[in-house]
């Protein structure tokens, strides 16, 4: 049974009727999150034999941000703190290569929220979104080793199989911090009454 989030669950900060409106605590907190993501992706570096495992936990950091924040770019500001951080640890390099393309999934989150997805909160779409932005992952990596012969990591199961987990990985991911926010504002709610 599909779930749709209704305008009412939502805070006022999520409707286009509200200006952007961060302070430098906000954006250090979208930076922190992001560096929190980066400092999770280095613990969980495992090899599960699945490419793009990692996309539910990335997934999920990047609609906590998106949807709890007014900020315009707020994924976006997630992921530079991601990518600072990683190149901070220098994470290695194929790793540290690659962390950039996250700013290419969180550019599709913010892309898709600015085009409309704030007003539509219906799971599927989310999933939808979430899975499209981080099979983008993959997606780049695929065409700069193939179109400029630039070499970001490879894709040892393949071009497809990697774009396809990615894409669940994703999906599942967004799913589960779009929940964790209406949640927190569920619990929030309630602990004012």
């Amino acid at each position: 049974m599909a779930r749709t989030i209704t305008s009412s669950q939502t805070s006022s900060a999520s409707s286009a009727s509200v200006p952007e409106q961060a302070g430098l605590g906000h954006l250090l907190a979208l930076l922190g999150l992001g560096a929190l993501l980066a400092f999770g992706h280095r613990a969980w570096d495992i090899d599960l034999g699945l490419p793009g495992h990692y996309g539910l936990v990335w997934m999920a950091g990047v609609m906590v941000a998106r949807n709890g924040s007014n900020m315009r770019w707020a994924a976006v500001t997630t992921a530079a703190g991601y990518v600072g951080t990683i190149a901070l640890l220098a994470h290695g390099a194929g790793a540290s290569m690659q962390a950039p393309i996250y700013g290419l999934c969180a550019l599709a989150v913010d892309g898709a929220w600015l085009a409309g997805l704030r007003r539509s909160r219906h799971l599927a779409l989310v999933a939808l979104t979430g899975g499209v932005a981080f099979m983008l992952k993959p997606l780049a990596v695929y065409l700069l080793a193939h179109g400029v012969q630039l070499h970001l990591g490879k894709l040892r199961h393949g071009p497809l199989f990697s774009i396809m987990t990615h894409f669940g990985f994703g999906a599942v991911g967004a799913v589960i911090g779009t929940l964790l926010v209406d949640l927190s504002r569920r619990a929030a709610g309630g602990a004012r009454d």
